[in-house]
């Protein structure tokens, strides 16, 4: 091959300058295929089922604990995650497949990732050093009853001032699914602020989420 101008390159034929353009072509071709092939992994990567919640209303209530904050979908790009509660209302789930009691519906097995972010503001005076507390669990209700959760998580954060504040809590955890029922990722959030309620606003920093990762196998913990 014989070097062309000074960037590196050559010219695959001593005689036949043509042959250059073919060559580029063909290195563009090639570079094009690769850069299909990263978009397409990006694409696929972005587009893992998921499934967010949202609270429908701002919520205000006295010390405790409530379990049906997320009643709103935010977004949804599959057909196996769905908002379900228990009968009273009391509890609103993220269900994973099959609602107790209903057909089977097949979802993908492997590791998932489920997460709550909920801020908190006290309406009023603040307790010094009341708790503000967000709980997520995924539960399989078919496993014996020492055995129904699969995972947990929570934070916990206290209001340490006397003023109000907005104090944000999050947590996380990842769950490896791999039975042919369905699962539910409930949440818990609670506060200890006695000396006024507590609201929880309508806004992007309130959700709760849950996304699938991929086949356990594949996935690589670093």
């Amino acid at each position: 091959m014989e070097p062309v101008g000074t960037h590196g390159l050559a010219c695959l034929s001593d005689t036949d300058w043509a042959d250059f353009a073919r060559y580029m072509e063909c290195q563009a071709e090639t570079i094009d295929q690769l850069l299909f092939d990263r978009q397409t992994e990006l694409e696929d990567f972005l587009s893992r089922p998921t499934m967010i919640l949202r609270p429908s209303a701002v919520r205000t209530f006295a010390a405790g604990t409530i379990s049906n904050l997320f009643n709103e979908v935010v977004y949804v790009n599959n057909s196996f995650m769905s908002l379900t509660s228990n009968g009273s209302g009391t509890e609103t789930y993220i269900s994973i497949g099959s609602p107790v009691g209903t057909a089977v519906t097949a979802y993908e097995r492997g590791m998932y990732l489920a997460g709550i972010q909920v801020p908190f503001d006290a309406t009023g005076a603040v307790t010094a050093f009341s708790e503000r507390r967000a709980t997520i669990s995924v539960l399989d209700d078919t496993s014996p009853p020492d055995q129904t959760q699969l995972a947990f998580a929570y934070d916990v954060s206290p209001d340490a001032g006397t003023t109000i504040t907005n104090v944000t809590v999050k947590a996380h955890t990842s769950v490896v699914l791999r039975g042919t029922n369905g699962v539910r990722v409930a949440h818990a959030v609670a506060h200890t602020n006695a000396a006024s309620t507590v609201s929880i606003t309508l806004n992007t920093d309130c959700l709760l989420w849950v996304t699938y990762l991929g086949p356990d196998e594949l996935v690589e913990v670093t």
